[in-house]
């Protein structure tokens, strides 16, 4: 790099630290005006090139990216898109996007952070504060998933089962401890749904204590792909706040979702959720270190709500 090139990287990051500060500033002051005042010579969205990177390392978060990458293109659709991912293959030749390039090898000064950690806690719709970030405001907040492909084996599984399935996720990523309902809870959800349903356990790894001809544990065999395909078809998707959720918003699968306490459904109101949240005092928390009061608002949550709520809707769905 010549000496020329590195004065005008360090003059970027400097502009860029300037502006990250502005930002906050004007999110602090007055939060609905973000969009209006920040950038009062061209919205980021209104770029012909743009490289958007999400914060976190989960896939729900590039989930929610992707919803705002379709919200750019919509008001300009000639933009090109990078996009900047921890999940090359799932992401690779989406029709929104013109590149991708891994994570690993970001410099972080090259890219727009579609960051919204510090506004909360907050009850207010996530979407609409990293849609923000670029200076866009937007109706449709689902995730924008790309197609998706089985793996062979996956295929030729669900083709012997001959019949639709409910798939249960009942992990959380390692973010924080308090997206985390009792397993005998998940345990009671699953047996109670298999006695008339096929139930697909989902995950990184087997949870669930079951056998039986309605039971089947896909844990730790699937690709993200794969995950996010076995969602897509699914009568009904059962999870905590977690990004099965958000690929179930996705591919527009319902979904019943434990909520608890730490984020609320105003948060991420998609419209085929069935939510359950404990309104508490101190919900929703956003609180990565463990809960001091024993996770009430998750307690509050009976195995027997949710059961319910998942029989009405398959009865509806049935007739």
């Amino acid at each position: 790099m010549s000496r020329f090139q590195a004065i005008l990287k360090d003059l970027r990051g400097a502009v860029q630290a300037v502006d990250q500060r502005c930002a906050l500033f004007i999110r602090r002051v007055h939060p609905a005006a973000y969009r209006h005042l920040r950038w009062p010579l061209g919205k980021p969205y209104q770029r012909n090139t743009l490289k958007i990177r999400s914060p976190g390392g989960g896939i729900g978060d590039e989930l929610l990216a992707s919803g705002v990458i379709r919200a750019i293109k919509i008001a300009n659709p000639t933009c090109r898109i990078t996009f900047v991912t921890r999940y090359m293959d799932f992401w690779q030749g989406h029709p929104l996007l013109s590149s991708v390039v891994p994570a690993k090898d970001e410099n972080k000064r090259d890219s727009l952070e579609l960051s919204y950690r510090y506004q909360v806690p907050s009850n207010r719709n996530v979407f609409r504060l990293i849609c923000e970030r670029v200076g866009l405001d937007a109706d449709d907040f689902r995730p924008a998933p790309p197609e998706v492909t089985p793996s062979p084996w996956l295929t030729a599984e669900l083709a012997a089962q001959k019949r639709p399935y409910i798939v249960i996720q009942t992990e959380t990523s390692n973010w924080t401890p308090n997206k985390t309902w009792p397993l005998e809870r998940w345990q009671a959800v699953a047996q109670a749904l298999s006695k008339d349903h096929l139930v697909i356990e989902a995950g990184t790894k087997p949870i669930l204590n079951l056998s039986g001809p309605n039971f089947l544990s896909l844990a730790g065999r699937t690709t993200l792909t794969d995950l996010a395909f076995l969602i897509s078809k699914a009568k009904l998707y059962l999870g905590a706040e977690s990004g099965g959720m958000h690929m179930a918003a996705g591919f527009k699968t319902p979904a019943i979702i434990v909520f608890g306490g730490y984020t609320s459904p105003e948060n991420f109101p998609y419209p085929n959720n069935i939510p359950f949240y404990t309104p508490v005092e101190c919900a929703p928390c956003w609180l990565r270190t463990p809960c001091p009061y024993g996770l009430k608002c998750m307690d509050a949550i009976s195995a027997a709500a949710v059961i319910g709520a998942a029989q009405k809707f398959l009865e509806n769905k049935s007739r």
